[in-house]
């Protein structure tokens, strides 16, 4: 017989504080590390009204931190943050910011998820001082960067913030058509004051605006009735007062609106939420994302008291999602990204603040693209009651395996065995890099995945399990075993399970564990 070594490898997300605050100077560099029990690390600092300041984090050689950073005010204020650092997506950076007040400052040194995120390591942190600048009050648009692309009557969204300010947007029009485009801050709460231009195929100002005439406050920003001066291409620069030297940010809508009827369902409300595509508890959706294509959105009505849990799951590509919850207003109430690694973001059991339409947004990271899957519960409702819109194609409750895979056949099985009504999923990445589960059920090596279980909440089964085998010998090497509690579907948490590892019939190995929601365990086992 193969020997075979084992080895465990425990994820478990705790929520912890951050820790003590250390003081910090113009030209210092200090070391730190990111783990779970120090997801956060704080940093001080007397700062002045017009200093111009970078913050840099860098993870160090060989560390696998997602780096995160965040300045905060006195009040507790987030004033600044950055996730990805120009394009080095581990490293992160607060740019020539001007601090806006005299006051003490906080540096939070954290990972992508802050306490929910998984990523650990050792970073070095930098804080400098640069040259003052006077800001120019009518911001002139930078050199040509690629466009995205906008359409008549077809609301995009997007974000201005530190590192970003500003974005364009590519459309194509006719001689003679006369448009009103509109920026629109999303959330009251931001603090973005908008700025627009509209720019001809050669880079030429045709046109700007501030302050829409009919807005009382700086939330929007409006070039209204323009004739457009020829047929061909145009570029937006969405932008904020200020541009590269202003300090406002934020999430905006933009659109082109003409005389014409919109082309597609997508509106915007008067509070600035972009709606999208109905949906109801229960339901899944199988929908695609694009690198740099706009979020898509989809809505849904609650009630008070509701408790919802979202999930989107990579499907195919590279897709590395984001979720957004808003209410009604467009304000926050959740947000999560990387909840178990790149391929899954995930809002769990979040108490909803009163009845109303609500938006899940969906977003593709870092370029990224993909199909995805999406899954929308409520606590307290019966998933398989649930019945899909039969017209769309894209919705409906995932169908789950009646009966046991016949393995009969299996030379080497591994197999996730649990009990109750619990969603689990089951992972095998074979020692050529490959993985096999739902989304992937065979892979080259002659992997193989047996079904899902439970899967979205449906129709639970007595002594559910999923199974991933081989028919032939398995590739000899390292193997990683993952489990994920997706959702509880009316369980009680811990939910036990066993692993047990097979091969041509006898039993090589036994692992027994517990998971709480959304928890997740990943297991080293080697076949020499």
């Amino acid at each position: 017989m193969r020997y075979v070594v084992l080895c465990l490898i425990l994820l478990l997300l705790f929520p912890l504080a951050a820790s003590a605050q250390q003081s910090i100077q113009y030209g210092d560099t200090v070391t730190g590390s990111i783990s779970n029990e120090a997801p956060i690390q704080e940093y001080q600092f007397a700062g002045t009204a017009g200093d111009v300041i970078t913050i840099s984090m860098e993870a160090v050689e060989g560390s696998e931190l997602d780096s995160y950073l965040r300045l905060l005010n006195s009040d507790d204020e987030v004033v600044a943050e950055n996730d990805d650092a120009a394009d080095v997506t581990i490293n992160a950076a607060i740019s020539d910011f001007t601090l806006p007040v005299d006051d003490t400052y906080l540096i939070q040194a954290s990972r992508y998820g802050l306490e929910g995120g998984i990523s650990e390591g050792d970073f070095q942190l930098t804080l400098t001082l640069g040259t003052q600048g006077e800001v120019d009050e009518t911001p002139q648009p930078t050199e040509a960067t690629t466009a995205n692309i906008i359409t008549y009557n077809a609301p995009v969204r997007g974000r201005i913030n530190a590192q970003v300010a500003e974005e364009r947007w590519e459309f194509t029009g006719t001689e003679g058509d006369e448009i009103t485009i509109r920026m629109t801050r999303v959330d009251p709460a931001s603090s973005l004051d908008t700025f627009l231009y509209l720019l001809d195929n050669e880079g030429n100002e045709l046109a700007q605006n501030d302050d829409a005439a009919l807005s009382d406050d700086l939330s929007t920003s409006e070039i209204l009735n323009f004739d457009l001066p020829y047929t061909g291409t145009y570029v937006i620069v969405a932008t904020r007062y200020g541009g590269a030297t202003g300090t406002s940010s934020g999430d905006y809508t933009l659109e082109i609106l003409t005389r014409d009827e919109p082309t597609t369902t997508t509106t915007t409300t008067e509070g600035g939420q972009v709606e999208g595509q109905a949906v109801s508890y229960g339901m899944f959706i199988a929908d695609r994302l694009d690198a740099d294509a706009a979020p898509k959105v989809y809505t849904f009505e609650a009630q008070t008291d509701d408790i919802v849990t979202i999930s989107v799951k990579r499907q195919s590509g590279d897709f590395d999602p984001a979720l957004i919850l808003r209410d009604s207003s467009g304000n926050i109430v959740a947000s999560n990204s990387r909840f178990n690694g790149a391929a899954d973001a995930r809002i769990v059991d979040v108490p909803l603040p009163g009845a109303g339409t609500y938006q899940i947004e969906v977003q593709a990271e870092r370029g990224s693209s993909g199909d995805y899957m999406l899954y929308l519960m409520e606590v307290n409702t019966v998933i398989s009651a649930v019945t899909p819109e039969p017209d769309t194609g894209q919705t409906g409750t995932p169908e789950p395996t009646q009966t046991a895979p016949d393995l009969s056949g299996a030379v080497f099985a591994i197999t996730l065995s649990w009990d109750g009504a619990a969603d689990f999923d089951l992972q095998v990445i074979d020692p050529d890099g490959a993985s096999v589960d739902y989304f992937n059920p065979e892979v080259d090596s002659g992997g193989q995945f047996g079904g899902d279980a439970n899967g979205g909440c449906s129709e639970a089964q007595d002594s559910p399990s999923e199974t991933v085998f081989w028919e032939t010998d398995p590739p000899p090497g390292a193997y990683e075993i993952g489990v994920a509690y997706v959702f509880p579907c009316g369980a009680t948490d811990p939910v036990p399970f066993t692993i047990t590892i097979s091969r041509n019939g006898e039993v090589l190995e036994t692992i027994e564990g517990e998971l709480n929601q959304g928890g997740f365990q990943s297991y080293a086992w080697t076949m020499e």
